[in-house]
């Protein structure tokens, strides 16, 4: 029995918890997809985030989890205000979780900083004539810092690095997706199968490809359509009657998807002015968002210069919305 289960008052950030207590929940709560916070210090406000998360699932007649732990429906759901406390029922529902070997747990490695070393080398090989190596790359930066492990202080939990997406607007404790590793390979379910953890989340090369498959398909069926729902407004703005363009070289020649940095350097610099449209004719401008700043976006490489259309696909990789054309 977990630490956490030991006691028959309610926990919570403002009753008194031995730290060794804090510690085992929030490993917990990682090893089970809802922690993605820091492993120093105190509760905090990603514990409770997590707690009232997996309250959900475990409340939530349409999940997986609330007849597999929660039979009796002991765990109430509460509102979000007061749903991040640790009841004692809901404390033996994550204790049966932790125990149940059919729950594929998180991948953790012992040594964090190497197996990063090792999943970025073989996944330099993931484009394989999918997707341009060096968009691929940039992306895994910007998602994950190009981590397919967390490198936290001294000490802490090795875990694999997990994102968490709440898109539920109705429900803002509901984790809609998880984005798993490297390439931020994605599950809709919960609790994930360990097969999946096995074969495309835990090799790098195979989470990587994952995302190259993704942008991929983003370029082949993301931008170029006679219906204005299913194409990208600022390609066919910008390249109206052009088809796709997959590379300036043919397929034999060695630059072909990989002498990206060069095209970027020759396509020339474009400086992004806050209420600014996006693109030319376009109602949406240009604006600072909570992730991203238009001050980083000074000098950028100007995406109507490349003779390829990877910039309008990886702009769709994120969706839609100004956060995409920041992307």
């Amino acid at each position: 029995m977990r630490s956490y289960c030991g006691y028959t008052q309610v926990l919570s950030r403002a009753v008194e918890t031995p730290p060794s207590v804090v510690a085992d929940l929030r490993y917990d709560l990682a090893s089970l997809g809802y922690y993605t916070g820091s492993f120093a210090g105190g509760w905090t406000e990603s514990l409770d985030a997590a707690i009232r998360s997996v309250r959900y699932d475990l409340t939530d007649p349409d999940s997986a989890l609330s007849a597999r732990y929660n039979g009796a429906g002991s765990v109430v759901r509460t509102p979000s205000s007061g749903g991040s406390r640790l009841e004692p029922q809901l404390a033996r529902c994550l204790d049966a979780m932790i125990g149940d070997p059919g729950f594929a747990k998180l991948p953790v490695s012992a040594s964090p900083t190497a197996a990063n070393r090792r999943a970025l080398a073989l996944a330099e090989s993931a484009g394989d004539g999918i997707a341009p190596m060096r968009f691929l790359m940039a992306i895994f930066q910007h998602e994950t810092g190009a981590r397919h492990f967390r490198e936290d202080d001294a000490g802490a939990p090795g875990f694999m690095t997990l994102c968490l997406d709440r898109n539920d607007g109705a429900a803002p404790d509901h984790i809609t997706s998880r984005g798993y590793g490297l390439g931020q390979h994605t599950l809709f379910r919960q609790p994930p199968i360990q097969a999946d953890i096995d074969s495309q989340i835990l090799d790098p090369v195979a989470n990587a490809k994952s995302a190259a498959y993704l942008l991929r398909d983003r370029f082949d069926y993301g931008l170029v359509s006679a219906n204005p729902a299913l194409r990208a407004n600022d390609r066919f703005s910008e390249w109206p009657i052009s088809p796709l363009r997959l590379c300036k070289y043919a397929s034999a020649d060695p630059r072909y998807l990989s002498d990206c940095k060069a095209c970027a350097a020759k396509a020339g610099t474009v400086d992004v002015t806050p209420g600014h449209p996006v693109y030319p004719g376009a109602s949406l401008a240009w604006a600072d968002t909570p992730a991203q700043s238009c001050d980083a976006l000074q000098a950028a490489p100007d995406r109507t210069g490349f003779q390829c259309d990877w910039p309008y696909a990886v702009r769709r990789y994120n969706g839609g919305g100004i956060e995409s054309y920041h992307y």
